[in-house]
């Protein structure tokens, strides 16, 4: 199947990669099934020549955030831009290969997907210090998809514009953008198609750093944990409080011979406020979730179009 790049948008956010933003925007406009693809450099607060060297690349739209938002800002300025069918978010850092992206593209209008991820190979690089959280963040990627997620937070990904600009509202600024998208593109039932790629060491120094972005990390578990398994997060710790404020309770009616402990009715009474709190988180993120989703859906697209004569 031959690509049509006319109906393609590349996102590149950027921030401080003048050393690297030049050369993947000649890299992506000299790949010929590429040719007709625009091009979106969103710089976001950069204070060295980022936007400067963007923009020297002929045909290429540079849009400016006056300081640094963050990732998942810059992606959503871009998205909201572009007027193409489908858009695709790639690094400004080298790590990512033109031909990689090609064939992802080429994948997800072959399959007729709404969205594409291309997933790291084991030969692609890995920070150590970065493994801990990410397993953190593996796991709870896994609970709330409850699924296995090949890779959940890859920089090389498509969509349809007019699915993902219905979620815009429900991406973070920050870095955890892609891991959201994942999130929102399973629990919703779009249709995913996958490559194997491979990337490369990024060149320039990482804009993610250990301590804040640790901690970035365990907010993001808990805030997909409630955007997505509200009712796990409250509802087992309040089952087993309540269990065992009635078992405590018990025990120690039987051995004191008095009436129900003053201890154990807080913990069961507890148990039921978390149970009764999940079922209204549950209810607050299905309402968060389903807000704009409405005529969006392809779910809703195909019930209409079997409904018409």
């Amino acid at each position: 199947m031959v690509m049509d790049s006319s109906i393609l948008s590349i996102i590149i956010p950027a921030f401080n990669e003048e050393q690297t933003i030049q050369q993947t925007l000649k890299e992506l406009r000299k790949t010929p099934e590429l040719k007709h693809a625009e091009i979106i450099v969103v710089d976001d607060g950069s204070t060295d020549q980022t936007a400067k060297r963007a923009a020297s690349v002929p045909g290429i739209h540079v849009l400016r955030h006056k300081e640094n938002i963050g990732y998942g800002a810059a992606i959503k300025t871009a998205v909201r831009a572009s007027k193409r069918d489908f858009v695709c978010w790639y690094d400004a850092d080298g790590q990512h290969r033109p031909e990689n992206l090609v064939r992802l593209v080429q994948r997800v209008q072959e399959e007729d997907a709404d969205w594409g991820l291309g997933i790291r190979g084991k030969d692609s690089p890995e920070i150590l210090k970065r493994k801990l959280g990410k397993i953190l963040l593996r796991l709870a990627v896994q609970i709330a998809s409850r699924r296995k997620v090949a890779d959940f937070n890859t920089g090389l990904r498509v969509f349809r514009t007019k699915w993902l600009v219905t979620y815009l509202h429900l991406l973070p600024n920050g870095f955890s953008a892609s891991t959201t998208t994942t999130l929102l593109m399973i629990e919703r039932g779009y249709r995913c198609a996958e490559v194997e790629i491979k990337t490369e060491r990024r060149i320039g120094r990482s804009q993610v750093r250990l301590l804040r972005d640790g901690v970035r990390t365990l907010l993001l578990i808990l805030r997909i944990l409630l955007l997505f398994r509200a009712m796990l997060l409250f509802f087992i710790p309040g089952i087993l409080m309540l269990l065992s404020g009635i078992i405590y309770s018990l025990w120690i009616m039987s051995i004191n011979r008095m009436g129900f402990p003053i201890a154990g009715l807080l913990v069961i009474v507890t148990g039921v406020l978390t149970i009764f709190m999940s079922l209204i988180a549950d209810q607050l993120s299905q309402m968060r979730l389903e807000r704009f989703e409405d005529i969006a859906h392809p779910s809703y697209q195909e019930s209409k179009g079997d409904s018409e004569p």
